[in-house]
Order: C-alpha cells, then sequence, then structure tokens
C-alpha cells in the first residue's frame, strides 16, 4: 500500500488528492492511503486513521465535492484498477479504480458484441465512483443508471469489515427491513407518493429492493466499494442518432411526448435550449458541428433497431419531425455520422467550462454551478418556464440542457463575479426547490456530496432523514467515513 504522511508531503506529492470537478477550495489532507487490495483498505480503515474520518477518493470526477477532503486522511482506489472475467457470459468482475474508458476499450477488443451502459460524459470516471453515485447519462432514459447494471459487490465497513453481497441475498421486506450478519438489521422509511423516475438524492428506498441498491449510491457513508460485479448488454443491430433543430421551444416540447409515445426503443432524450445552441456558436468545439442559423431548441435521440426495422423506424421519425416543425435535423445511421452528433451534444459542457474559464482569469473564485434537479417529465415545460424565468431575472449568464426524456435539465450557469457565485448558488437551491415542488428529485444523477447536501431536506421530512441517519449509524456508529458528507446524520 502506497502511504504519503503529513499535509506538507500529501501536497507535495499528491496535491491532486485534494480537488475533484467541483472546484471545492480549502480542500486539506494529513495522510493519504492507496491500497492495492480489500485486505489492505480493510487493514487501514480499521487503524488509527479512522478515528480522524476517512474520505474516500476515487477519480475525482464527481462535481458535489464528495471526494474532497476536510483535514483529515483520504483513501483512494487509485491501485485497484483491475479486471477480470465474469462467472457468466456478458459479465465481467471489476476493481472500483478502473477507469470507464479502460473497461470499455476492454470490452470492445475482447468482447464483441456486448456493452457496459452506463455512459457518464466523463470516460475517467471510474468504476468504484460510478457506483458510489449511481451514475448514469444520457442513455439512462432506456438502460437506467450505474446501480441497474452491478450484480453483487464487495465492500469494506468502518472497523474493517469485509462483506461480499450478490444481488437477491439480501432483500428488504414489507416491512422495511433486512438483515446481514455483518451489518445487523436495516431499516428504511418508504418514501409516499409514486417513486421519481431518476432519483440520486440520498439514500435509495423502495419497497422489496436489494442490499445491493443501497450500497450502490451511498457515495461513501456506508462503506468503501472494493469489488463490483457488473452486468454487460448485448450492442442493439442498428443505432440511429437524430437531432432536430426547432425554431421555437414550444415545438422542442411537441416533440419530446411525441418520441415518448412512439413505441420505439429510444435509448437517449435530450435537449437543449436556445442560449445553449448560442453559446455553440460562439464558442465551437474542434471537430464538432456548429448548430445552423435561426435554430431556438434542439431535441436530440438515439432509437434502437434491427437491421429490418431501421427504414421504418426513419420513416416514422421523419413523421414526428414534421408534425413537430422541425427546422432542420442531422440524421446518423452510420459510426461517422453518429460520431459527429456525439461530438456536438459534448462538446456543449466544454463551451461551459470555456466560458467559466475566461472569467476566472479574473476571478479565480469563480467556478461553474450546476443543478442536477429533475420532476415528472409531464411537468418539464412548466419548470423549464419557471426555471429559466429565475435564471433571466438574476442577470447571470446560463444554458439549460439535459435529459429530458427523464424530466431532467440541468441549469449552468456562469458566473463572471464572487457576487454572482452567491447568487448563483441561491439560484441553484431555488430551482432545487421548484422541482420538489414539483414532485422531483433534488438530484438526478450527480449525487449530493458536500456541495448539496443540504438540499436533501427540501425533499423529505424527518421520518425519511432519521430513517436515513439511522442507516448510517447502523453501519458508521463512530463517523469513521466520509465525515464531512453530512447527509444520512441526524439533522
Amino acid at each position: 500500500m502506497r502511504l504519503i504522511t503529513g499535509r506538507g508531503e500529501v501536497e507535495r506529492l499528491a496535491a491532486d488528492m485534494l480537488t475533484d470537478e467541483s472546484r471545492l477550495s480549502g480542500a486539506g489532507c494529513n495522510e493519504a492511503a492507496w491500497p492495492e487490495s480489500a485486505l489492505e483498505a480493510a487493514q487501514y480503515i480499521s487503524g488509527p486513521a479512522s478515528a480522524r474520518g476517512i474520505t474516500i477518493s476515487g477519480g475525482r470526477t464527481g462535481i458535489v465535492g464528495g471526494a474532497v477532503p476536510d483535514g483529515g486522511p483520504v483513501i483512494s482506489t487509485g491501485l485497484m484498477g483491475w479486471l477480470a472475467e465474469g462467472d457468466r457470459p456478458g459479465s465481467l468482475t471489476a476493481g472500483p479504480g478502473l477507469q470507464l474508458k479502460a473497461l470499455r476499450e476492454h470490452i470492445s477488443r475482447n468482447m464483441p458484441g456486448w456493452f457496459f451502459p452506463p455512459d457518464p460524459t466523463e470516460d475517467t470516471a471510474t468504476i468504484g465512483g460510478m457506483a458510489a453515485t449511481d451514475a448514469s447519462g444520457s442513455d439512462s432514459y432506456l438502460y437506467g443508471s450505474t446501480r441497474r447494471w452491478v450484480s453483487g459487490l464487495e465492500a469494506v465497513l468502518p472497523g474493517g469489515r469485509i462483506i461480499r453481497v450478490r444481488r437477491g441475498e439480501h432483500l428488504f421486506g414489507p416491512d422495511g427491513c433486512c438483515s446481514h450478519p455483518a451489518v445487523g438489521t436495516m431499516r428504511m422509511a418508504v418514501p409516499q407518493g409514486p417513486a421519481r423516475e431518476k432519483d440520486a438524492a440520498g439514500y435509495w428506498m423502495r419497497p422489496g429492493m436489494d442490499l445491493v441498491d443501497l450500497l450502490v449510491g451511498s457515495e461513501g457513508t456506508l462503506c468503501l466499494i472494493t469489488t463490483l460485479d457488473l452486468v454487460l448488454e448485448r450492442e442493439p443491430e442498428g443505432l440511429l442518432s437524430i437531432a432536430a433543430f426547432c425554431d421555437e421551444a414550444a415545438a422542442a416540447w411537441q416533440l419530446i411526448p411525441d418520441l415518448r409515445g412512439c413505441g420505439r426503443r429510444l435509448r437517449a432524450l435530450e435537449f437543449m435550449d436556445d442560449r445553449c445552441l448560442s453559446l455553440l456558436r460562439e464558442r465551437p468545439a474542434e471537430g464538432a458541428p456548429v448548430p445552423p442559423p435561426g435554430a431556438s431548441a434542439a431535441v436530440i435521440w438515439r432509437v434502437e433497431a434491427s437491421a429490418s426495422e431501421m427504414d421504418g423506424v426513419l420513416e416514422e421519425m421523419s413523421g414526428i419531425l414534421e408534425n413537430a416543425r422541425g427546422q432542420d435535423a442531422w440524421v446518423g445511421s452510420e459510426p461517422a455520422s453518429q460520431e459527429r452528433i456525439r461530438l456536438f451534444r459534448h462538446s456543449l459542457p466544454e463551451a461551459v467550462n470555456s466560458s467559466v474559464a475566461s472569467s476566472k482569469r479574473s476571478c479565480p473564485g469563480v467556478v461553474k454551478l450546476g443543478s442536477d434537479a429533475a420532476v415528472p417529465v409531464e411537468s418539464l415545460p412548466s419548470y423549464y418556464a419557471e426555471m429559466r424565468a429565475a435564471l433571466e431575472g438574476s442577470g447571470l449568464d446560463f444554458v439549460i440542457f439535459g435529459h429530458a426524456g427523464q424530466g431532467h435539465l440541468h441549469a449552468n450557469v456562469m458566473p463572471s463575479d464572487e457576487a454572482g457565485m452567491d447568487e448563483g448558488r441561491a439560484i441553484m437551491d431555488r430551482i432545487a426547490r421548484m422541482a420538489v415542488g414539483f414532485g422531483g428529485t433534488v438530484s438526478a444523477e450527480h449525487g449530493l456530496g458536500r456541495l448539496k447536501a443540504h438540499q436533501l431536506g427540501f425533499m423529505y421530512g424527518a421520518r425519511e432523514l432519521e430513517a436515513m441517519a439511522g442507516l448510517r449509524r447502523l453501519f458508521d456508529p463512530e463517523g469513521a467515513l466520509s465525515p464531512a458528507i453530512p447527509w444520512g446524520r441526524t439533522p
């Protein structure tokens, strides 16, 4: 196990351990450890470091500050990037430090015809980090989040206990309880009302859920995941990517329900507003296409089909576009044209980051601020209108885009100074409260971490918050793991 002790030595030899994509400032770390196995991780977690509270770190691609240490030690999964064949076709077993791009490369080389569906934008994300935050991405419209593709896991619990959990072995019963010999009896409160289509806020609480479902998405507050059993999916025979450009947002809001109701295997369904398109024209990415002039909104989707279905799918999509008064459309049925549309979609975050970087030159404290809330899809146009009105009233520079098929839009604010940062944070809370008012969630895919932990109280009452706190006390009575992440503790 690699170990660096002393705050100055960590800053000198491993400064990257003090930050993640949230750009949270003020981090400190008095010790950093890189175990190579579950046993080494267990020995470290059961040692003196636990008394100071251990932060768990993966690829540090998260944007809510979950991997940023707050003075105490940090344990990294960076040396646990191994990969092995699974116990049945279409499965793999991975170490938590394995990067998504390495997993994809292995599958492409050695397992033709298979793929791993979770698709967060950052391919340097680690598999352990994806599991800890239950990451998803655009293809979650069809394939769901990381949780769905984990069939089992090994984890180190506070105190150094190692457990192995396979899906189907430990289920929460109708009374909301589940027992495990290494943990005890876990009790949860099942939230009232319909389940949210996409939700990454707090511990996963669903009737009849599996213990695997609880540990995935727990953001390092219950355990350190040291092994993941992954399930793959068969590659579709054919894939069609389409980017449709509308002359007004109203046409996009008509297009989205038409696509949701078409009965085809829609893999992704995303939206960009007029401010996104303007930014992409101002800051075009190298190799990415520029949106056509005059377009005020874009809807991007991907649909799977067999070779025999493809002509019918193309005809049906053309009819939907005509009904929605689409101004222009890019259609990709071959890898090169599909990649063109993918580059267009992924060039937006790059343009946002470029804009923020420009402001950062004159005000180093400036960072991008983003919402992660989601609402029932039928409420999406109203939610968008309220969100947009609030942002326009602030005078801040912003764009709105995201996973419209699941009611999940990101508002990215690009402040230019410290005053804008303060106002932007207030707007982020206001947007989260709006989403809850529509019956939605404050976090649909990024988790809460340190920066958004307070938003959990926007959507849950005392009963649910205490149930989460009870679970965390059961796993970690001494507060040994992720002490800087406050959610799951008694409010």
